[in-house]
């Protein structure tokens, strides 16, 4: 399944680079290393970070994808659990 992009915008709303950001953040949950990883420059790189974890729309894909990935621990879970 391919990503929707309309003028550099994701199908989430945000722009290719927020999105990349926001799931490297979901890996470990380190902002300064998401944004390396994403493809940020160096020169304050923190304070990037901080102002894309505060942005509304990465808010809501940082809560959708945490609930996906709660899902799907869950229904791991349950399938081990049935293994027993």
């Amino acid at each position: 399944m391919g990503i929707k992009m309309v003028r550099g915008v994701r199908e989430s709303g945000l722009t290719g680079l927020q999105e990349r950001f926001c799931n490297e953040y979901l890996v470990d949950y380190c902002g300064l290393r998401a944004a390396k990883a994403a493809g940020y420059s160096e020169g304050g790189i923190s304070s990037v970070a901080t102002r894309i974890l505060k942005l509304p729309l990465v808010q809501k894909y940082l809560k959708e994808k945490q609930a996906e990935q709660k899902a799907q621990l869950a229904h791991k879970g349950k399938l081990l659990h049935n293994k027993r």
